[in-house]
């Protein structure tokens, strides 16, 4: 069982922003991308499990940036499960430059849930992966529970379409990402990076949906942000993100 994943990537330029530097986007698709190939080569990807009407969903993420990469560098991004228990599944990733420096370090909570019932599955239903025990020792550290309380101000909302959705027919969680940030203005990211993320997913949006984003300026440059169904009014995401200044 290879428990350690790794795969190298090149920063091309649709994945750098306008700063020249990969976007916090493309760091999140490197990692959704990663995770899959891993949970592949585990026999429990999604070509496993769709046959059994069975599909991954995530809860939960803490992404951490210390220092984005520019255009053109290499990087690798490596990943390996990290425990489960009745419920949840848990795993890390590093990225790191072409000196082995490391970049970013994220942590993903996941479950499994029937397609038909919508009813989560159990890990011993499903999880058949024989790990080292190192593998297995659940994160100290997992991404917390936020608040969905936050009274926060409406910036913008957005019409859920073709190109938001995933193979389940939901929205892609790099694009509720790819919404917030879009939900700051131009001014601020020429002053601010990303450089921590928390988010928590409580419900699926769906084509035709319209998603109102709310958000709350905290102290300690960072921002609470809820997005709510318009409709009626069910909070869909939750997210936490701290910026520090442009470097």
């Amino acid at each position: 069982m290879q428990t350690i994943y790794s795969e190298q990537y090149t920063i091309h330029s649709y994945e750098a922003d306008y700063k020249g530097k990969a976007s916090f986007l493309s760091l999140c698709n490197f990692l959704q991308e990663v995770a899959w190939k891993h949970a592949e080569i585990m026999g429990l990807g999604y070509s496993h499990l769709i046959k059994k009407d069975l599909i991954w969903i995530m809860l939960r993420q803490s992404i951490s940036v210390k220092q984005y990469p520019d255009w053109g560098d290499k990087i690798i991004v490596k990943t390996w499960p990290s425990g489960f228990d009745k419920l949840f599944c848990y795993r890390k990733f590093e990225i790191f430059d072409s000196e082995n420096n490391v970049l970013a370090e994220a942590i993903f909570t996941w479950m499994v849930i029937d397609l038909k019932s919508k009813r989560p599955q159990r890990t011993e239903s499903y999880f058949f992966a024989e790990l080292p025990d190192e593998f297995m020792m659940i994160p100290k550290t997992l991404p917390p529970k936020l608040d969905k309380d936050i009274n926060g101000k409406l910036t913008s909302t957005i019409d859920v379409t073709v190109t938001d959705l995933d193979v389940n027919n939901h929205v892609n969680n790099v694009t509720y990402i790819k919404w917030i940030i879009d939900s700051l203005t131009l001014e601020f990211h020429n002053e601010n990076e990303l450089i921590q993320l928390h988010t928590n997913f409580l419900a699926e949006a769906t084509y035709g949906d319209k998603v109102d984003i709310y958000l709350n300026e905290g102290s300690d440059s960072k921002h609470n942000i809820v997005l709510q169904r318009q409709s009626d009014c069910k909070p869909l995401y939750l997210a936490e993100l701290k910026w520090g200044k442009v470097k």
